[in-house]
């Protein structure tokens, strides 16, 4: 029993803190998964990590977005995304699923596990963002999170608040995630561990983008990010990013391809540390 105990909080904890959903938009503005965190590109503009309520927002009246994500080679993600626009008012509802198989479990070091068992991973969350006038932005999500690790499960329910301010060649952001936020498992209650989040894009010229960011969660230490993307006739964008902090510094690349209403994403990230590498596939459609 404590050995699943302590493999489902070491899961729950990843979910809750760096689940991977990340959105990133290519230069058509349609959202899919990729990049690192706290990177986010909207219209071919990096702008503010996707995780800001705020900057869920779009010049398109409907998008839809499926996405993909390995995580660190057992780590799998699925994800769908819907986004409406009515004038200056937002509306996006997500809904993500994933997890882990054959995870193997052991009461002591041992050549053979005792027994495998598989671990399913769900959040679903609805964004309500406004933009009141031209310059700013405001956002705020609520979602809930359901894990079940062999027959044992958790729930959670947290909210994310966000400001998004942009003028001519800059923006700025900030956001808080996991605001009140909490989980059940069994008879035990945990926080969800409230974070704090910026980030200030730069774009130099119509086809760069440059984006530095910022993220603090509590009882940990803070993540900085730098990012870049080049867009070449809002057809093709190149991304990267370098990520500092956290368990280990790490890169990783994005590549975006616009076909009409529709765009298709690939993003790689490397990781130092013995996890592995992330994967990302997306693809989009916007009307």
């Amino acid at each position: 029993m404590s050995a699943v105990v302590l493999i489902f909080l070491g899961v729950g904890a990843l979910f809750a803190y760096e689940p991977g959903f990340v959105f990133l938009t290519t230069p058509g503005t349609a959202y899919s998964l990729s990049l690192g965190e706290n990177t986010a590109s909207l219209s071919g503009r990096l702008t503010l990590f996707g995780s800001n309520p705020a900057s869920l927002f779009s010049d398109k009246k409907f998008e839809a977005s499926c996405s993909y994500i390995s995580r660190f080679g057992e780590l799998r993600y699925s994800s769908l995304l819907l986004l409406y626009n009515r004038n200056w008012f937002h509306i996006t509802g997500a809904f993500f699923i994933g997890g882990v198989s054959d995870i193997e479990a052991r009461q002591s070091p041992t050549d053979r596990p005792d027994y495998l068992f598989s671990s399913r991973d769900i959040e679903y969350s609805l964004t309500v963002s406004a933009t009141p006038w031209r310059f700013l932005s405001v956002g705020a999500t609520a979602k809930g999170i359901y894990e079940k690790l062999s027959v044992y499960d958790a729930r959670g329910s947290a909210f994310d608040i966000g400001l998004l301010v942009s003028h001519r060649w800059v923006s700025f952001g900030v956001a808080v995630q996991n605001y009140g936020g909490s989980s059940r498992f069994e008879q035990y209650y945990f926080e969800l561990p409230l974070t704090y989040k910026a980030a200030i894009s730069v774009y130099p010229r119509d086809d760069i983008s440059l984006l530095f960011g910022f993220t603090k969660p509590d009882y940990a230490s803070g993540v900085e990010n730098v990012a870049v993307e080049y867009t070449y006739r809002h057809i093709l964008s190149l991304r990267g990013a370098y990520i500092i902090g956290g368990d280990s510094q790490r890169f990783a690349f994005g590549l975006g391809v616009l076909l009409g209403m529709f765009s298709f994403d690939y993003g790689y990230g490397y990781s130092a540390s013995v996890l592995g590498d992330t994967y990302t596939l997306g693809v989009n459609f916007a009307l």
